[in-house]
């Protein structure tokens, strides 16, 4: 974890560096989501709908072609009681 100071303006403006914007992906006019808790402020990037279509919601696990074709008979007998 680094650790840097970064400037406050008169109008209470926190001015960030590159470093610090491109270490947590803020991109220039980009939206920031501010979230405080106990007395600490963190800042991250709102995710645009891009991001979030290219992130996996869920992990899979590796599926072996022996394990594929006893799902397939298992779920073709449970299709067939139905």
């Amino acid at each position: 974890m680094a650790v840097m100071k970064l400037k406050v303006g008169g109008r209470g403006e926190i001015y960030t560096t590159d470093e610090v914007r491109r270490a947590v992906g803020i991109e220039p006019r980009g939206i920031v989501v501010a979230e405080v808790q106990e007395k600490r402020l963190i800042l991250r990037p709102e995710m645009r709908a891009e991001q979030l279509l290219e992130e996996p919601r869920f992990s899979v696990l590796p599926v072996s072609g022996k394990q594929m074709s006893k799902l397939r008979r298992k779920l073709g007998s449970e299709l067939a009681e139905r």
